[in-house]
């Protein structure tokens, strides 16, 4: 028995930013196929946490903690709902990740890997050279990366 052929997985990592949203869009105007499976991945750097408070002593800052990681749950879970409604507004399949990961793109990687995309699509900055070289990119890091092909979405022009 032949079975029916699956449709295409696409991942597209999203981060609340407008290169997200212009990669959600490239990906409606340029790559869309009727049976593509969207996994959109969200990977958070976990909050760098003081391991002992000022305002109160060199006590726990358990507080601070508690509110940096429910400021951090919430934002990813706004996030979530965003991009889900506009993927199941027009009708395409889509599951959402949300994980913490020091290494955004090592995260993405790993997603794209474990769901067995068939490419990544990811917005980029747009950084010069001595920036990217000085802040890092997420983009460079999963296009040297990934083992499954990556497209690249530049930043409109100015």
């Amino acid at each position: 028995i032949m079975s029916r052929k699956q449709g295409r997985v696409v991942c597209i990592a999203v981060d609340g930013s407008d290169n997200a949203s212009r990669a959600i869009e490239w990906y409606f105007q340029k790559l869309r196929e009727q049976d593509d499976h969207v996994i959109m991945v969200n990977v958070i750097e976990p909050p760098h946490l003081p391991t002992f408070s000022l305002t109160s002593g060199l006590s726990f800052p358990a507080d601070e903690w508690k509110a940096a990681i429910s400021s951090n749950i919430e934002k990813a879970s706004k996030m979530q709902t965003d991009y889900e409604s506009i993927l199941l507004n027009r009708n395409v399949k889509c599951e959402y990740h949300t994980l913490a990961h020091k290494v955004p793109g090592e995260g993405i990687i790993q997603i794209a890997a474990e769901r067995k995309a068939d490419m990544i699509l990811i917005g980029n900055r747009g950084l010069d050279k001595l920036r990217r070289t000085l802040l890092g990119s997420v983009s460079d890091y999963v296009v040297h990366h990934s083992h499954i092909p990556v497209t690249l979405v530049p930043p409109f022009n100015k």
